[in-house]
């Protein structure tokens, strides 16, 4: 009898290796509906909508010139007033522009590569964890990002969601790496993620979005889905030490970042090379995106 349930017992081993992988209460996973992910997209799209409206129709100014903002949107200085991330205005006490970007955007381009790659990739991970996972590795992943963001380049205004995508990406692929051999085409799969990674750090050169707020989107991303996620671990084994080594990341990321953020960086800039990854020097956009003069005088006090 002992010879005979040897292949059972393989079989259960396999099986509940397989239950690690999809995560605990994932059976279910493909009647899970992403309404956070369905719902933020369509908030950004509603927001924009506004956005252009009350440029053309109110203020009959329409969006800024393509030798100005390739995304063909508002301005900079728009922008700045919408509540785009700008360290001179967090320093005041407008700590809510660490989350109001993410449902700004730089223009129609930016927008709709956003929310295409924001739904391909978050449906997927929504299905997976769940609305609430979701959104906290979305928002959490954006808010780093912004972190980051305002360390190296203090001056830039920067929208979208990027961060909050780059989280997902993290997501995604640390499943991937870690339980390849569950995975179909996992190959393939890993090259569209490079693919979409690889684009978002293209959009990164232009003005309005910068790498460093998807860098940062990323390590957050990786630490909290560590955390938060049950089939992102070693082993396909929960790990209690990895789980409080990226804890204590997370802390010490946001709290670091915020120190240097709000005491020691210059807010008039201190990076030449940060600004040169970040945007390049085309036209008008680089002295535009850092808010010269002109910008400044057409700003509006809040």
């Amino acid at each position: 009898q002992s010879t005979w349930g040897a292949v059972p017992q393989a079989a259960v081993a396999q099986s509940k290796q397989l239950a690690a992988y999809l995560g605990a209460g994932d059976i279910e996973v493909n009647s899970r509906r992403p309404w956070f992910i369905g719902l933020i997209s369509l908030v950004q799209v509603l927001v924009f909508g506004f956005v252009i409206y009350v440029l053309l129709g109110t203020q009959g100014k329409p969006p800024s010139s393509l030798k100005d903002n390739p995304f063909w949107g508002p301005s900079q200085s728009h922008l700045i007033e919408l509540g785009a991330k700008y360290l001179p205005k967090i320093r005041d006490g407008q700590w809510w522009r660490f989350f109001s970007p993410v449902v700004l955007h730089g223009g129609v381009v930016h927008l709709i590569i956003n929310v295409a790659l924001q739904v391909s990739t978050g449906f997927v991970v929504e299905r997976q964890h769940g609305a609430i996972k979701t959104a906290m590795l979305y928002l959490l992943s954006a808010c780093g990002g912004f972190l980051a963001s305002c360390v190296f380049l203090p001056t830039f205004v920067s929208v979208g969601p990027s961060g909050g995508i780059y989280g997902l990406h993290a997501v995604l692929l640390l499943d991937l790496l870690q339980n390849w051999r569950f995975i179909d085409r996992a190959c393939s799969q890993l090259m569209r993620q490079c693919f979409s990674l690889a684009l978002f750090l293209l959009m990164g050169l232009m003005p309005g979005v910068d790498n460093f707020m998807h860098v940062g989107g990323l390590l957050v991303g990786s630490m909290l889905a560590i955390v938060i996620c049950d089939n992102v671990h070693f082993g396909l084994k929960r790990s209690h030490t990895l789980v409080m080594f990226a804890m204590a990341g997370l802390f010490f990321y946001f709290v670091g970042m915020s120190y240097l953020a709000y005491q020691r960086v210059n807010e008039k800039g201190w990076c030449t090379i940060c600004q040169d990854i970040s945007c390049l020097r085309i036209s008008s956009w680089c002295q535009r995106n850092l808010l010269g003069e002109k910008a400044k005088s057409a700003q509006v006090n809040q």
